[in-house]
């Protein structure tokens, strides 16, 4: 047995071993699926992790079950919101539950506290989208109300914004049962659940239309190395530029220090995960998952399924 010293050593074995695999049928996208992992894990250390899951995989099977997780688990959750990714302060859906005096109390609690956070989040990002830098209609309206002076360039392109989170409620368990800690996800990772789904860290201010190009992985942010808070922002051309401009430098800052800015590794995961999906061949794969109603039903689980634990895996072993 030998020792791969360096993540180049680690990586190109991983890819040999993928040239190897067996593929069941001409539906088995393993190969391409890790192979996109390793390309676009969004850190050296993630590209390392991924390899090393690959070559200590025992056989076949067991490499086909681990892209089988990260699909099922990671990609196809991201992709399912298409941009519908609950904002912040929308209810849930009443439709779906029969509701008891606790429940609701719960409900009320919870309300609350994105309410807050809706409310922290606009004050953190001077009530602009922190990508297309639109100035919240509301707010304008506000400020003119209070007989303030709109700039021409804010009275242009104000738009109204919504606070969204970076990765979607379908990847946090509802209770706090859901985070096994028997299960692959709890290696060293520190994410709770609140940490995940109601942080404020996993939270931006985005106009309505760049929400639904976030969520759908049409458009992603890409840090720029040696800065800190400072993102490119992609977009292939799924949709219409306009405001969302291919390349376009975008520094994220806080109105005041005390605020936690959007969390690099949430961004790193919803850039990797948007790259695999426009990579050759992925978009069919990951669409083709999300209709299939039983692996529908598996995402929509309250957080015993795999996405949450795969979030968390992927945070400590991807970012």
């Amino acid at each position: 047995m030998f020792v791969l010293t360096t993540a180049e050593d680690c990586i190109t074995t991983a890819h040999t071993r993928l040239v190897n695999y067996s593929p069941l049928d001409n539906t088995d996208k393993t190969t391409l699926i890790l192979g996109a992992l390793l390309l676009h894990a969004p850190s050296e250390v993630g590209q390392r992790n991924v390899a090393t899951d690959i070559l200590s995989s025992v056989n076949d099977a067991a490499i086909k079950a681990l892209a089988d997780l990260y699909l099922c688990g990671l990609l196809a959750p991201m992709r399912a919101c298409r941009g519908k990714t609950p904002m912040i302060g929308e209810p849930p859906s009443a439709s779906s539950f029969q509701w008891n005096v606790e429940e609701i109390s719960l409900i009320d609690t919870a309300e609350q506290k994105q309410s807050t956070l809706k409310e922290l989040a606009h004050a953190r990002d001077g009530g602009r989208c922190v990508i297309t830098n639109s100035l919240d209609d509301e707010v304008k309206l506000s400020r003119k109300k209070k007989g303030e002076v709109i700039s021409t360039e804010d009275q242009r392109t104000s738009s109204y914004t919504t606070t969204a989170h970076i990765l979607p409620f379908s990847l946090a368990p509802n209770s706090e049962k859901a985070a096994d800690t028997n299960s692959a996800a709890s290696r060293s990772s520190t994410e709770s659940q609140a940490s995940i789904s109601i942080a404020f860290d996993n939270v931006m201010t985005i106009t309505l239309g760049a929400h639904k190009a976030l969520g759908a992985l049409h458009i992603w942010l890409e840090a720029v190395r040696g800065s800190v808070n400072t993102y490119v922002l992609r977009n292939p051309g799924e949709v219409e530029a306009g405001t969302l401009i291919d390349g376009k430098e975008i520094t994220l800052i806080a109105s005041d220090p005390r605020f936690a800015l959007p969390n690099p590794k949430f961004l790193a995961i919803h850039a990797a995960c948007a790259k695999i999906y426009h990579a050759s061949g992925m978009m069919e794969v990951i669409d083709q998952v999300l209709r299939d109603k039983e692996v529908v039903k598996m995402l929509s689980q309250d957080g015993s399924g795999p996405s949450f634990k795969v979030l968390e895996y992927a945070l400590v072993l991807l970012a």
